[in-house]
């Protein structure tokens, strides 16, 4: 039994295949039959299932929204799209339109129309024979090859969208952007390759076009021509080998050019020109121009941002003719033309950072900077209103400073930058060096929040005052600057003189010790303010506890336990205001010390206690809490000659224990007593003036011998004066008393006591 053989025939021509079973039960010829339209194109409607020879005529029975798949096949037809449509070609290498050189390739009318998998060739190179002409909006033109073309693409329409595309060989432009009828979507051109065109790479003169990661290489004319077009975005192409490979003309204002790469122009790299103004050229690497890198004429205000332009033949940048207000921030170039109507500055960015140490920023601190002569920031130090250092050290702005102007000269001024800063009494300014964009770190020493003794002989600069004390040689001048010092058991060894630049300088012990001990001959103390030292026995403000030809001169002590304690002889202490002590305002043990022309109040016990013999002259000693002086024993001829001593607590003077002590030509009102002397003989009085005291004028208690002249005495509660017993053989002369509110005068049962 036999087997059957199958016998089939396969045959194909263009986009057609088919077969056919041949039985072969007798010999024969088999005719097979094939259409004459297989030797035509094919193209499918997708969703109605219809084909057609011809893309036209697909076209024009297609509806909107319709998907045309159009087979492998060279197509020699010029087509007109109408329809909203999608169409979709087998691929650049096997569907070809040829428009036989007799017209546009794809003219495409109707919005919102999508293109793509299709090479155009063969318009010819008469005016506007097009490979594909987008008249349409929103159209998406997506891996397509125009070329042998007039254009290989032009836009008319707005929102067209023009990607992964190649636009090479043909006789005019590649890509042709033109203002059309209506212009409300950017256009865009994403990865395409422009090469070899007759004259531009890309030509447009419409506003907002996005030109993005194109190939635009070896065209005749520019790369990227902008005439008149406004709002340009030309970013991460590479160009290279055209005329001028981007060039902007014809007031084409606002155009990003940005991180491009652009090599080997036979002309310039970037050529701007006819007032197209306020451009940015940003991060593009600019290389091998066959004249200019960058050339600017007669447009202004353009910024050049992070570029490097290098291997120009002529120059990298050139500022032609009138061009004003340019500006460049970490661009590198080597040579520069710079018209003498141009002007072109070089700026870098500035960071500020102030620290004391690799970890610590420096709080607080005050800031001026100063560029080109415009102050940048002031703090309120400097009278400005800008925000002092934080405690990380930094300040509430950074800066873009110019360092480097061409003002109608291709050979530049250096811009200064000056930084000012200040802490305390501290202060510093010095010029930065902006050749690059970088972080300034100044280092701030922690001793800047510390005062600043200088030694004015040796310029010796101290944060402390025993440092300073302690550097110093015999003769030398300590200057304190302003400060608020908070410093005690300061010991002045050396012979210097130590002084205030300003009534504001401040010594504060906190309440911890002695503050100052002068301890050796001829210092000086002068124009300080001395406060709060300890509360213990021996916590003065000032100890002079050795040496003579001593001064405290103009310095205020406040809140003390003792205001001073001198222990030595030959002390002068003039101009001194002394208040609020625990204690007693001044205490002397030594004899051969002045204290002239000062202030003594409200101190808690006496405002001067004497145990030697002083002078006390023209001084103002009032509401202490005791005597205003308390003079003690072994103070014999001590002299307390013109000063005002009132509304102390007790005694305005005080005379215990101490002989031949003068007292003349003072003011004594509204004490206890005024003058009040025990065991006190030989007592000058001369000239007081003793009035309206609580207990009485003058009270002499076991006193002899004194001598009580010129004097008036009255207005005093109780007695005027009153000689207690055994206060005998005093006299008193040319001395009025009355107006007391008990006897004027009283003798008690005291002796020879003789008035004349």
């Amino acid at each position: 039994t036999p087997d059957n053989i199958d016998n089939v025939i396969k045959y194909h021509y263009g986009v057609r295949s088919k077969e056919k079973s041949i039985d072969m039960s007798t010999s024969h010829t088999e005719t097979i039959t094939v259409p004459s339209h297989w030797v035509k194109g094919l193209v499918k409607n997708i969703g109605s299932g219809d084909t057609w020879y011809k893309i036209q005529d697909a076209i024009d029975n297609a509806s909107a929204g319709d998907t045309l798949h159009i087979w492998a096949w060279t197509y020699s037809e010029n087509v007109e799209v109408d329809e909203s449509i999608t169409i979709v070609g087998n691929g650049t290498g096997n569907t070809t339109l040829n428009a036989t050189s007799s017209g546009k390739g794809f003219v495409i009318t109707s919005d919102d129309v999508a293109i793509s998998n299709i090479k155009v060739e063969s318009c010819g190179n008469t005016a506007a024979y097009n490979g594909f002409q987008l008249v349409g909006d929103d159209i998406t033109v997506e891996n397509v090859i125009s070329k042998e073309c007039y254009r290989g693409i032009s836009i008319e329409g707005s929102g067209a969208w023009i990607g992964n595309s190649s636009f090479s060989n043909n006789y005019d432009n590649g890509i042709d952007v033109w203002i059309g009828d209506s212009s409300t979507t950017a256009v865009k051109l994403y990865k395409n390759t422009i090469s070899w065109n007759g004259n531009h790479g890309i030509s447009a003169s419409e506003d907002d076009v996005i030109i993005k990661s194109n190939t635009i290489k070896n065209n005749t004319g520019t790369g990227v021509h902008l005439d008149g077009a406004h709002d340009l975005v030309i970013e991460d192409n590479t160009i290279a080998g055209n005329s001028d490979n981007i060039k902007l003309t014809d007031d084409s204002k606002r155009v990003l050019v940005k991180n491009n790469v652009i090599s080997d122009s036979t002309s310039r790299g970037i050529y701007v020109l006819d007032a197209s103004h306020d451009g940015v050229i940003e991060g593009n690497t600019i290389t091998n121009s066959g004249s200019i890198g960058i050339s600017i004429k007669d447009s202004d205000y353009f910024y050049l941002g992070n570029n490097t332009v290098s291997g120009s033949d002529n120059y990298d940048l050139k500022f032609d003719r009138t061009t004003i207000g340019h500006s460049a921030k970490n661009t590198t170039f080597s040579t520069i033309s710079v018209h003498n109507n141009a002007y072109f500055a070089i700026y870098n960015d500035l960071t500020l950072e102030f620290m004391q140490n690799d970890t610590v920023g420096f709080e607080g601190l005050d800031v001026k900077l100063v560029s080109d002569g415009t102050t940048k920031y002031a703090t309120s130090y400097y009278s400005g209103s800008d925000s002092k250092t934080d405690v990380n050290g930094s300040i509430s702005s950074d800066f873009t400073l110019k360092f480097r102007i061409y003002d109608g000269s291709s050979t530049p001024d250096e811009a200064t930058t000056t930084l000012y800063y200040h802490h305390g009494v501290r202060a510093k300014a010095y010029n930065i060096n902006m050749t690059t964009s970088h972080t300034e770190t100044v280092t701030v020493p922690a001793y800047w929040k510390k005062g600043l003794v200088e030694n004015l002989d040796t310029g010796l600069q101290s944060s402390t005052i025993q440092d300073a004390i302690d550097s110093a040689s015999s003769g030398d001048r300590l200057q304190l600057w302003e400060w608020d010092y908070v410093e005690y058991g300061i010991e002045v060894t050396e012979r210097v003189t130590i002084f205030g630049n300003s009534s504001s300088v401040t010594v504060s012990g906190n309440w911890q010790d002695e503050i100052f001990s002068l301890e050796t001959n001829s210092i000086t103390l002068k124009n300080l303010t001395i406060e709060k030292s300890g509360n213990s026995t021996d916590d003065e403000c000032i100890d002079i506890g050795v040496g003579s030809g001593i001064a405290v001169d103009n310095v205020i002590l406040k809140n003390c336990n003792v205001g001073i304690l001198v222990e030595t002889s030959n002390v002068v202490i003039s101009n001194v205001t002394i208040q609020d002590s625990v204690k007693d305002g001044i205490i002397v043990k030594a004899s051969g010390v002045t204290i002239e022309n000062s202030t003594i109040k409200s101190n808690g016990r006496n405002g001067i206690e004497l145990h030697a013999n002083t002078l006390v002259y023209n001084n103002t000693i009032t509401d202490n809490q005791k005597d205003g002086i308390n003079v003690t024993a072994n103070s014999n001829y001590a002299r307390i000659i013109s000063n005002i001593i009132e509304d102390n607590d007790d005694q305005a003077i005080y005379v215990y224990g101490s002989h031949h002590v003068e007292i003349k030509n003072n003011e004594l009102e509204d004490n206890d007593y005024g003058i009040l002397l025990h065991h006190a003989n030989f007592t000058q009085m001369h000239n007081n003036d003793i009035k309206e005291h609580d207990l009485g004028g003058i009270k002499f208690v076991s006193t002899n011998y004194c001598n009580l002249t010129s004097s008036t005495i009255k207005d005093n509660n109780g007695r005027g004066i009153w000689f207690r017993s055994n206060s005998n053989s005093n006299n008193l002369r040319d001395t009025a008393s009355s107006g007391s509110t008990n006897n004027d005068i009283e003798l008690d049962s005291s002796k020879r006591n003789t008035g004349f």
